[in-house]
């Protein structure tokens, strides 16, 4: 993670997508919704941990910073999830949920993909 944190975002947003995917298609079947919750869970997991690598790696003179803007960030996004979240269910039902996070995590892949590829420290960018 700490050597490549764009490419470890991606394949764990990636593995919440096939999961969430994955769930309502295999409801059926014990097995399979065990093996996609338990790879939901890992990925979901990994991805706090991924942004927060990421942003101490572009602000290592100011970690304290980063730290701040990486709670501030996260806490919104879980509001934000709640809120959109709430609404699919009570109008689509779980699977309409579970598609919307398909969605705005292909939505996330495309934003992380328009970031530049060149390294640059929090410091560097502020200083522009």
């Amino acid at each position: 993670m700490t050597s490549h944190p764009r490419l470890s975002l991606s394949a764990m947003t990636a593995l919440v997508m096939a999961s969430l995917l994955a769930l309502p298609a295999f409801a059926h079947t014990h097995g399979a919704v065990v093996a996609g919750v338990l790879a939901w869970g890992i990925a979901y997991g990994a991805i706090p941990l991924c942004l927060s690598i990421w942003m101490r790696l572009t602000s290592p003179q100011r970690p304290e910073a980063a730290s701040a803007l990486f709670v501030s960030a996260v806490q919104t996004a879980i509001a934000a999830g709640s809120l959109a979240g709430g609404v699919a269910v009570d109008h689509a039902g779980a699977t309409g949920a579970m598609h919307l996070g398909v969605l705005l995590s292909a939505l996330g892949l495309a934003v992380l993909a328009s970031f530049a590829t060149t390294r640059r420290t929090l410091a560097t960018v502020l200083a522009q």
